[in-house]
Formats: C-alpha cells, sequence, structure tokens
C-alpha cells in the first residue's frame, strides 16, 4: 500500500472504537437474550435438539460451508459490475470479495449494519473510490438484494404452501410488506425529494449527495448480468442451508428450502448484529410451516448459524486483524 493511500492512524483507530464499544456490547446481549427467551417460551426440550446436533451428518455439513463460502466471490463479481457502472470498472474482484467478507465481518459483530459503511470506508482507502459513490453502490446493492428476496419468498411460497395460511406466514407477508414498502419510498425519495432537500445544504455536502445518488442509480445497470449474479449469490446461501438440513436428516424440497432461506434473511434486517435472535426465531417458526419440530429446527438454525454468523466471526476475526485493508 503507498503512502498516498494509507489512511491516518487515528482514521483507523477510530474505526475499531465504533466496532469495540459498550453499544456493541449491549446490542449483542439484547439478541442473545431475545433468543433464549423464544427458547424458553416455546418450552423447546433442548436435550433432543443437541441429540439432533450431535447426530449430524459431518460431510454435508462441510458441503454446507462450501456453498457459503461460493456467496463472496460471486457477491465480489457483482459488486464489481455495479462499480464498473459508475466509472470504476477494473477493480480486482479478489480484493472486492475480501472488503465484502470483512464488512460482514463487521455486520456480525456490530449492530445498524454498520459494516455497509465500513465496506464504503475500505474502498476509499485501498482504491481511491469515493466514499460517497461506493455508499451508493452498497445501497444500491442491497436494493437490488430485497428485491430478490422478495420475489424468491413469494415464488417459492406459491410452489410449496399451496393456499395454507397461518400466524407465522401473515406475520412474515407484513414484514416483507412493509420492507418493499419503506424500500420503494426510499428510492423515490432519493430520486425526486433528495435533491430539493439537499438544496438547503453547502456545496460539500450537496457534492457528497451528488455523488451518492449517482453511486445509486448508475448501478442499475446492466441488470441481467447484475440479476443473474444475485440469483447465483442467493442460491449458494440456499444450498447451504439445504445441505444443513440433510445433515441434520431434514430432507426438504428446494422450493421448500428456498422459502425458509428468503424468510429468514429478512429478518437480517433487525439492528442486533447479525440480525441475531431474529433470523433464528424466524427460522424456527418458518420450519414449523413444513412440519419440522421445533427441537429440530431450533437445531437447525443453530448449525446453520454455526456457519453464516459464529464462523463469520470466528475466521473474520484473524482476517481482519491481518487484512492489509484494515491497516
Amino acid at each position: 500500500m503507498t503512502a498516498a493511500t494509507t489512511p491516518p492512524a487515528s482514521e483507523s483507530k477510530s474505526w475499531v472504537r465504533r466496532l469495540l464499544n459498550v453499544r456493541t456490547a449491549i446490542s449483542f446481549l439484547i439478541g442473545l437474550a431475545v433468543l433464549i427467551a423464544v427458547v424458553r417460551a416455546a418450552d423447546v426440550n433442548l436435550d433432543v435438539t443437541w441429540t439432533s446436533i450431535t447426530n449430524a451428518n459431518p460431510w454435508f455439513y462441510l458441503l454446507a460451508i462450501g456453498s457459503y463460502v461460493c456467496t463472496f466471490p460471486v457477491r465480489g463479481l457483482r459488486w464489481r459490475r455495479l462499480l464498473g457502472n459508475v466509472g470504476h470498472p477494473y477493480l480486482s474482484v479478489g480484493r472486492l470479495t475480501e472488503i465484502i467478507y470483512l464488512s460482514w465481518f463487521v455486520n456480525s459483530i456490530a449492530p445498524l449494519k454498520l459494516g455497509d459503511a465500513y465496506r464504503g470506508y475500505l474502498l476509499k482507502r485501498t482504491d481511491r473510490v469515493s466514499f460517497s459513490r461506493a455508499m451508493g453502490t452498497v445501497f444500491a446493492e442491497r436494493v437490488i438484494d430485497v428485491l430478490a428476496l422478495i420475489l424468491l419468498l413469494a415464488l417459492s411460497g406459491l410452489l410449496v404452501l399451496r393456499g395454507r395460511v397461518g400466524a407465522e406466514l401473515v406475520q412474515l407477508e407484513l414484514l416483507a410488506a412493509i420492507i418493499l414498502a419503506v424500500l420503494i419510498a426510499g428510492v423515490l425519495a432519493l430520486r425526486y425529494g433528495g435533491p430539493r432537500i439537499i438544496g438547503f445544504f453547502s456545496a460539500r455536502i450537496q457534492a457528497y449527495y451528488s455523488r451518492f445518488q449517482h453511486g445509486v442509480f448508475n448501478s442499475f445497470q446492466d441488470l441481467p448480468v447484475v440479476g443473474t449474479l444475485t440469483i447465483l449469490a442467493w442460491l449458494a446461501e440456499a444450498g447451504r442451508l439445504f445441505f444443513v438440513l440433510y445433515a441434520l436428516h431434514v430432507p426438504l424440497t428446494i422450493g421448500a428450502v428456498l422459502f425458509v432461506l428468503t424468510a429468514a434473511s429478512l429478518l437480517l434486517v433487525v439492528p442486533t448484529p447479525g440480525g441475531l435472535g431474529a433470523v433464528e426465531t424466524g427460522m424456527v417458526g418458518v420450519l414449523a410451516l413444513f412440519s419440522v419440530a421445533p427441537e429440530v429446527a431450533l437445531g437447525v438454525a443453530l448449525v446453520d448459524r454455526s456457519i453464516s454468523f459464529w464462523g463469520l466471526i470466528v475466521t473474520g476475526l484473524p482476517v481482519f486483524l491481518v487484512s492489509k485493508h484494515t491497516k
């Protein structure tokens, strides 16, 4: 890394302080408390859950890890495409993949999706991309992911639920509708209302906003390619859950796996680190729609999150400590 791209030490330390503070610890404890409270309220027999976990097939578990790992280079390739749309077409997929991995690690230990901002910060440091423009591409990526999730949720639900209605399903549909409404309102406000409001601010703030808006709306090019990469990324995540289910001897159809995955992933909007507590609870509730016993469903949720949450923390910490991007 050259001197021109090396940030001040105080800037790096400020991010460490943001990640490792009392608020992070409190939000982490809240997530754990939610999970423990739900398990107790559901009166789950933890002995049965533990038995289902210890009897898991290790080979399917390893396949689940492998499938999960595949999502990162696909997302790195997609991000390069988005950045290319806003004037940065020659960035390394490997470097972008590492930055995404580090940002997901941060999202797993810090609340409020702080890892997304950290992602823009790292890209600014390593490749001299405007922070606001980089954040525009990250925002666009989030919009695309949420739209893909809702589409996959609707399609898989039509395939596997066949008119069944339950309290969990109604709550899930309501959550999806709220997220979609907020998303549409946010994009419309950014497109039509933002320029008027930002006009009251300084020229510097207006320049930041202009770059951010450029990053957002210029990202929505090459949608067939971006959409294909998005679906491939979520299929890799679905593969993780598919192999976890088979590891715990809970075979579900591909449609059911997609429905469970997309439903649980929507709960990542909960502002605890990595959706801790909410995702596990939601997964247990959705698996109940497919007649999976609560004890077994809890085992599935815990094993799946051992890869996508706890595994990300365990493997992400050494990467965070040794990566040249974080120095």
